[in-house]
């Protein structure tokens, strides 16, 4: 062999070498690399207000459903007609599956200690029992 063939085969081993190291060491750093990025995204602020604020629209919107539910069951005592008492237990049904729906998805997000659960606001509570009266604003 010639000196430039020599080097050509040093130089392709060199860059396999080079490239096979490389690639190497990205199989080996992804996880930890991985789960600083998924740090990162959910520590970041814009994160952060989103979820603040997902809690605060699933605990209204099941506390409105309640109290929606509560004034129509007053309505219905009150004394109403056999067609308007049709209607008034037909809305009540669906308020109940809209405000335990917005009740299990609460939950849900609160159990998540890792991602969304830790941004809860101190003043939410920590768990919404659906029959229970709900109060938003705990502290």
């Amino acid at each position: 062999m010639n000196g430039i063939t020599k080097i050509t085969v040093a130089v392709i081993v060199g860059l396999g070498v080079l490239i096979g190291g490389g690639l190497g060491l990205r199989y080996v750093l992804a996880e930890p690399t991985g789960q600083v990025e998924a740090r990162e995204q959910t520590q970041s602020g814009s994160n952060r207000i989103a979820q603040y604020e997902r809690f605060y629209d699933l605990c209204t919107s099941a506390k409105t459903a309640q109290d929606q539910i509560t004034n129509l069951e007053q309505e219905h005592d009150g004394g109403v007609s056999e067609s308007r008492a049709g209607q008034i237990t037909a809305s009540i049904t669906a308020l109940r599956g809209k405000r335990d729906e917005s009740v299990n998805k609460y939950n849900s997000l609160a159990q998540r200690d890792y991602t969304a659960g830790q941004f809860r606001a101190s003043n939410l509570p920590f768990e919404i029992d659906g029959q229970e009266p709900i109060k938003c604003n705990v502290g």
